[in-house]
């Protein structure tokens, strides 16, 4: 899988980033889940040695808030509503296609997230061991465990 995303992003960069991100959803299965400006970035680093916070790409209805606890967890509108949750893979794109840990997103960037299913990629054992959850949990305040462990969406 990685060497053909790989080749793909390899043969789409002479076209432009657009083509660079519409290779990386044919390949992998994926989809651009919100698209925009960064309006807010509120993630501390804590005690724990966590980052955690939000990331807010866009505004209004098309708004998508990114909830990090070091890696991105999970994608919500600003209802609440779910757009992706962990174990699915959830990344922030720049304009060229280049992925943007969270450490490196700044207010006033354009970027795409893109969520590639759970059920799209090789899973390790531990996604399926409920005790990884409630510090994940706790901390953001969410529930993943039933996602996680197929017991919705």
């Amino acid at each position: 899988m990685a060497l053909a995303l790989g080749e793909r992003i390899l043969a789409a960069k002479p076209k432009g980033g657009s083509a660079v991100i519409d290779a990386i959803c044919d390949e992998t299965g994926g989809s651009i889940i919100a698209r925009g400006t960064v309006s807010r970035k509120d993630v501390r680093y804590t005690n724990e040695a966590f980052d955690i916070g939000t990331i807010q790409v866009g505004t209004g209805a098309a708004a998508r808030v990114i909830h990090v606890m070091n890696e991105y967890m999970a994608v919500t509108d600003l209802d609440g509503a779910r757009h992706a949750c962990f174990p699915d893979v959830i990344t922030t794109l720049d304009t060229d296609g280049q992925p943007v840990s969270s450490g490196h997103v700044r207010e006033g960037m354009e970027l795409s997230v893109l969520r590639v299913p759970k059920t799209k990629i090789p899973l390790s054992s531990s996604v399926t061991d409920p005790s990884v959850y409630p510090i994940v949990e706790k901390a953001l305040g969410m529930n993943f465990t039933d996602y996680a462990l197929g017991r919705e969406g």
